[in-house]
Formats: structure tokens, sequence, C-alpha cells
């Protein structure tokens, strides 16, 4: 529960090419929930915005233990080329430009795949 309430939180849009500036649509599932007792992390999932099917970034949010009690902590990664902007409670917290192609980011790379395929003798 506290996951979604946090999720509702953040708003995601991208800068697309022929479409201008696009909202992007928080979808409602975590893609992968997790705990890691070790690390002292409580709860985790990895939740998305999408430009229609397509995840353009990435949320990863983490109830961490801490003195007292336990705090969320929250990171972003851009799964896409164009610029894409993040807000929490209104207020821009994180921005990624737009790549040229091939798109080098730390969480991906977007560029064009060569197919070769061999013709047996």
């Amino acid at each position: 529960t506290q996951i979604k309430q946090i999720h509702r939180r953040f708003v995601a849009s991208e800068q697309a090419v022929i479409e201008g500036r696009v909202e992007l649509r928080p979808l409602t599932t975590p893609l992968y929930r997790y705990a890691d007792a070790e690390a002292g992390v409580i709860d985790g999932a990895v939740v998305s915005f999408a430009n229609g099917t397509n995840p353009e970034v990435l949320l990863t949010l983490e109830a961490v233990k801490s003195g007292d009690g336990a705090r969320w902590q929250y990171s972003l990664a851009q799964m896409t080329g164009g610029e894409v902007i993040v807000q929490l409670d209104g207020k821009e917290v994180w921005r990624c430009t737009e790549a040229d192609p091939p798109a080098k980011r730390d969480s991906y790379v977007n560029g064009w795949v060569f197919d070769t395929a061999f013709v047996p003798n």
C-alpha cells in the first residue's frame, strides 16, 4: 500500500520528437518486488512510467532500516533516448537530456542491431 501511495506522488514526462511533451502513465503493478535484510532493505519495488506499454522511466522505491524505524528512499533510471523529467509532489527532482542514437545510459544502450546469419554450405 505504501509503495502505491508513494508512486502516485511522482509524475514523469518525456519530450518526444513528434508528439512534444508526453505525460508518462504510471503502471500500477510493480515490475519487481524484493527485500534484502542483509543490506537493510525491508521492502523494495521497481515501478515504471510508460508511454503506451513501453516503460520509459523506472522508479525504485525502498523501505530501509534507519535509527528510528524505517525510511523510504528512491532512485530513477531513464529507459529512453528522449529527454525525461520527473516531479515529486509537483517539484522537479530529476531530469535527463535527450541522447542521440546510439543512446548510451548507465542503465541501457539504445542503438541499431545488425542480425547476422550464416548460410549453411
